[in-house]
């Protein structure tokens, strides 16, 4: 028996393992393959499970996207399985592409969006606080009497920011029907009336506005002109902020059909089946996959790009003569300056109540009490404070948001092209020979097509895309229509709507279409106790008053006819006689020259 020589057996060994070296070496040289590198890159890139990937180059007949041989001596580090897993990666790649490009100007839309909507409601609850204050302080009103009041109308403000279905006219004629009764007991009568029943508390309400003269004049009236058009800017501002985030939801799931799913696949994954993990895909190879599978998005660019045009041109409500700012930070004045004008007329508004609304003839109080019912005393106490709440970095967010959509104009026709500049995953030569063309490493030989040209073809279109397109545009009409540089139009009946119906049906009927966002700086005084109202103070948002007709004889408790649209108006025939003279004058002197 033979004695074991160890060098021998060490001899063996090294010479079967050197064997099937060179066996496996002349598999990959064949096949030009080294599974455990895609093994590898496929668990990295977290494709899915790595024994999808076989440990070495196999032939599978059913691999359909990658490549599509018959001959089983081509093999390849691809099987059908990873090949569908490589399929639904390439969604998920082409997907988050769109998502990463589109989600800077998402983000920041959405936090201005929460930042400029608090920003509003704080600026609606600043102005509820100096109502309250000014009724308590000036005209020594009880909160008792006018807090649930002041908090039901700055609600119906609030509400009407958020997007709900609120008149701001009804509103504005609620708040003051019900203030009224606090203001006649408090301020307006002679100090027989100490203590309203609810009878005389709902005939003060109901009676409000037959009066003759109004109780608080125009006042109303022009102050829901005011507010409407100060904030149906913003409000309209932050609808096409959300409709651009919904665009931009919607461009984020877009469908990408199975055509394009394939091409993606051989653009990113299928340079794997060969074992070129590292090799990066051509540019022009990238532009002419990710433009046809991109290329429904700019359908979207011609009201994409007008909806951000007229967007600018809002300005979020800051830049005109009656932003939100002034509106709102002046609305506590013009309620003040409602109620000097109803005490300009309370000798006449006290007399009418009383017939109206059958007070008891009662002893006037000693003058104790009538002077601390007078407001006189608290003028000099009451102090409004100037500060410009809106600005500073608000409007610094409202210009970047500007500038962002600006930017983001053509964004649908060239995120193709965006997504191909990115250097870490696409070979920049466009002519480079060392970069995957889709079949093997070399230089793309493909012909470019421009965005234009794919149009023209047929390039599938998801149908939330065009639903898409058709919102835009809707949005982009409401705001040509609404805010078409004209003055704001009237409806014929507005005028006795708002100057004598009841509040209770305001809600129904607001009479007024804003169409203008510029022509804001036309204004005037708000009316009879303006001198007190306005101050110093320059920057006060007011309006014309447009004052309803009435007249001094016209008796309590009816209504005052509605104006014939028919009939010509005094100031009409004044002016056609003014132009007829005119005419006689010129016509005379030409003959006797």
């Amino acid at each position: 028996m033979e004695h074991f020589n160890p060098v021998q057996c060490l001899i063996c060994v090294f010479l079967w393992c050197l064997g099937n070296y060179f066996t496996s070496a002349d598999n990959l040289q064949n096949t030009g393959h080294e599974c455990h590198r895609v093994q590898r890159e496929f668990l990295h890139r977290k494709i899915g499970p790595v024994d999808l990937v076989p440990n070495n180059p196999v032939f599978d007949g059913d691999i359909s996207v990658c490549n599509s041989f018959t001959d089983s001596s081509k093999k390849s580090c691809c099987t059908r399985q990873s090949e569908l897993k490589y399929i639904t990666a390439s969604e998920k790649y082409l997907t988050d592409s769109v998502r990463t490009k589109n989600g800077y100007l998402k983000k920041l839309i959405m936090d201005h969006i929460t930042q400029y909507r608090e920003r509003i409601l704080g600026l609606i609850h600043l102005a509820k606080n100096k109502t309250g204050a000014l009724l308590t302080e000036l005209y020594n009103i009880p909160p008792s009497e006018h807090n649930p009041i002041v908090e039901e109308f700055y609600t119906e403000v609030e509400k009407y920011m958020k997007q709900k279905n609120v008149r701001l006219f009804g509103a504005v004629a609620t708040f003051f029907d019900k203030l009224f009764p606090a203001v006649y007991k408090n301020t307006l009568n002679d100090g027989t009336v100490m203590i309203l029943t609810e009878e005389h508390r709902k005939c003060l309400q109901e009676n409000r506005q037959e009066l003759s003269p109004p109780a608080f004049g125009y006042l109303p009236y022009n102050i829901s002109q005011v507010l409407n058009r100060g904030l149906s800017v913003p409000k309209t501002y932050l609808d096409v902020l959300a409709l651009i985030v919904e665009a931009v939801n919607t461009t984020d799931h877009v469908i990408i059909n199975e055509q394009c799913k394939h091409q993606v696949t051989k653009l990113q994954y299928c340079s794997h089946c060969q074992g070129h993990v590292e090799v990066k895909p051509c540019k022009k190879f990238c532009l002419q996959t990710l433009r046809g599978c991109l290329g429904q998005l700019s359908i979207l660019t011609p009201e994409w790009e007008g909806l951000i045009r007229s967007l600018v041109k809002l300005d979020g409500g800051m830049s005109r003569g009656y932003e939100v700012e002034k509106v709102l930070e002046n609305l506590d004045r013009q309620v003040d300056s409602a109620v000097l004008q109803a005490m300009s007329n309370e000798h006449l508004i006290d007399r009418q109540i009383k017939q109206l609304c059958k007070f008891p003839v009662t002893t006037k109080p000693t003058n104790d009490n009538q002077d601390s019912k007078t407001p006189a005393t608290n003028k000099d106490h009451y102090v409004r404070k100037k500060k410009r709440s809106i600005g500073g970095e608000l409007y610094d967010q409202v210009l970047e948001v500007m500038k962002e959509l600006l930017n983001s104009q053509k964004m649908y026709n060239t995120i193709a092209g965006d997504i191909c500049r990115q250097e870490i995953f696409y070979d920049q030569d466009r002519n480079s020979q060392q970069c995957w063309n889709g079949t093997a490493v070399g230089r793309y030989n493909g012909q470019v097509d421009d965005l234009q040209t794919m149009m023209k073809g047929e390039i599938y279109v998801d149908p939330k895309m065009s639903a898409l397109k058709d919102k835009l545009a809707h949005m982009r009409l409401n705001l040509m229509t609404k805010y078409s540089g004209q003055e704001p139009s009237m409806q014929s009946d507005d005028e006795t709507i708002f100057g004598y119906a009841s509040g209770n049906n305001w809600g129904d009927n607001p009479g007024y279409t804003l169409k203008d966002d510029e022509d804001f700086d036309n204004a005037s005084g708000m009316g009879s106790g303006d001198s007190y109202a306005s101050g110093d103070d320059s920057e006060e948002a007011t309006i014309k008053p447009h004052q309803p007709p009435y007249t001094h004889d016209h008796q309590p408790g009816k209504k005052p006819p509605k104006p014939d649209n028919a009939a010509p108006s005094i100031g009409r025939i004044s002016v056609t006689i003014t132009t007829t003279l005119t005419l006689v004058t010129m016509f005379c002197v030409g003959i006797l020259s």
